[in-house]
């Protein structure tokens, strides 16, 4: 098995106590587990649909760069479907470049938040590259901008007819990415596994969700005792022990 260390190239304190070299791979283990390709400018994200409304912080960086010449609006889509990821008082971290559609142009940005009713706000907004175009030359203005999702109702346990539909539906997504799991983990050791491992990691995320939104019955959680023994197993088989 060949060991990951993304903490040591990405991120590391800038002081004790610093990770012990079991903990950086751990870690760095359950990041890569979790990642996942998205067509950013598609209407639906659907690989990580099981975390709507659960995100603390979505980034985007460099995404008008590279296709804003293309498309200068491109990114309308890219800021309702980050919005739609944020829990109440999540953060969307975007850098790129201010030539294209009125993009990082802050009163543009927060004209679009208001018209599409995304509650989100410009917390901060800065300019990290050449102000006008004698200082730019061949580049263009870049800019990094945070908006914060408005907090808005004190989340409350779901419960009644709407909670059991609710956990239904949970139930239904959950049950299907398992499935998916287990068809990986027939496959044996090699890449079927390291994909089983990613489907019950994304199955315990949802499982996860749907408990912080109260509606965390008794099914979900026979189907939760199920999963980590499913994870389990498929660590094992993946050479990765000390995580089973």
């Amino acid at each position: 098995v060949e060991q990951v260390s993304l903490l040591e190239h990405l991120w590391c304190p800038s002081r004790p106590p610093f990770p012990s070299a079991e903990d950086d791979t751990r870690a760095s283990w359950e990041l890569s587990d979790r990642a996942l390709d998205i067509d950013v400018v598609s209407e639906s994200w659907t690989e990580v649909e099981h975390l709507r409304g659960a995100c603390r912080l979505v980034s985007c960086a460099n995404l008008l760069v590279q296709v804003g010449y293309r498309d200068p609006t491109i990114w309308h889509s890219v800021v309702r479907s980050a919005a739609g990821m944020l829990a109440d008082g999540g953060v969307l971290l975007l850098y790129d470049t201010t030539e294209w559609g009125g993009y990082l142009d802050r009163a543009s940005m927060q004209k679009f938040c208001e018209d599409e009713g995304l509650a989100l706000e410009v917390a901060l907004h800065a300019v990290v590259g050449p102000s006008d175009a004698a200082a730019a030359g061949a580049r263009a203005t870049m800019a990094l901008e945070v908006l914060r999702k408005r907090p808005g109702a004190p989340r409350q346990s779901i419960s009644g007819d709407l909670g059991d539909a609710a956990a239904a539906a949970y139930l239904k997504s959950v049950s299907r990415l398992r499935e998916e799991g287990n068809q990986f983990f027939k496959m044996g050791p090699g890449q079927g596994m390291g994909k089983a491992v990613r489907c019950y990691r994304k199955s315990l995320d949802a499982l996860a969700v749907a408990s912080s939104r109260g509606c965390f019955g008794p099914k979900l959680r026979e189907v939760a005792s199920r999963l980590e023994s499913n994870l389990s197993a498929a660590l094992l088989d993946a050479g990765r022990p000390e995580e089973a």
